[in-house]
């Protein structure tokens, strides 16, 4: 599930949670479509990622925050 495009401008960082999880599911990873950004960091709880992402170049970047979200079963 991927969040609304985020522009990030020339040599700014940018630091937010991605969309949590719906109720019944838990996250299960993380993953963020940008180009020429650097991943600072990510920090992925139950539902949400933490994330601080970086842009080097000398022109706006776009990218969309996401993480992956998985049913929980329970066994027999």
């Amino acid at each position: 599930m991927f969040g609304p495009q985020i522009q990030v401008p020339p040599g700014w960082y940018y630091t937010a949670y991605s969309p949590s999880c719906p109720s019944g599911y838990v996250a299960s990873g993380s993953s963020f479509e940008g180009l020429d950004l650097e991943l600072v960091y990510s920090f992925l709880d139950r539902d949400h990622w933490d994330y601080e992402v970086y842009n080097p170049t000398s022109h706006v970047a776009y990218f969309s925050p996401g993480v992956v979200c998985i049913t929980v079963t329970t066994g027999p």
